[in-house]
């Protein structure tokens, strides 16, 4: 399934891949990237407790990655995410999405996303390293960010 990116709320410019331990550092990971200006999508074990920090803070557009299911989806959006992201095309994850109407992009499509003008990069998972959360370099993370959605637009 090919996606209009345009149809992803809040634009697509610069997605940080993200892997969050733990939803106490959501709030502070999503106050950088907000100042940052990107928008967010990522995978993590504790994905459900992580996207409803997340969307709660207001600043993002946040989304599902590595969803596997339509189960997964569907939790997923009941948290907050506003689009999903999925590794393969599947054609019952691609109808969930379709039935919970949220847009759904799949590894196919790729390709296509990257020929958007808007898009310079689908994924950026040295925004917002394992080692910035850790350390709780969120002024790096919003520093890394800032520079990354600055190039995008140049």
């Amino acid at each position: 399934m090919t996606v209009d990116l345009a149809s992803v709320p809040g634009g697509a410019g610069i997605i940080p891949v993200l892997t969050v331990p733990s939803a106490s550092v959501a709030g502070p990971l999503a106050d950088a990237l907000t100042a940052g200006g990107a928008r967010c999508a990522f995978r993590t074990a504790d994905a459900e407790q992580v996207i409803k920090a997340m969307a709660a803070h207001g600043g993002l557009t946040v989304g599902a990655g590595t969803v596997l299911s339509p189960e997964e989806a569907e939790r997923a959006v009941a948290a907050g995410a506003r689009f999903v992201l999925s590794p393969g095309f599947d054609e019952e994850v691609v109808a969930t999405c379709q039935a919970l109407n949220v847009p759904g992009i799949d590894a196919a499509c790729w390709a296509d996303c990257l020929a958007e003008a808007a898009v310079v990069a689908v994924g950026g998972s040295w925004m917002a390293t394992t080692a910035h959360v850790e350390l709780e370099n969120y002024a790096e993370i919003r520093q890394v960010t800032a520079d990354a959605v600055e190039r995008s637009r140049a």
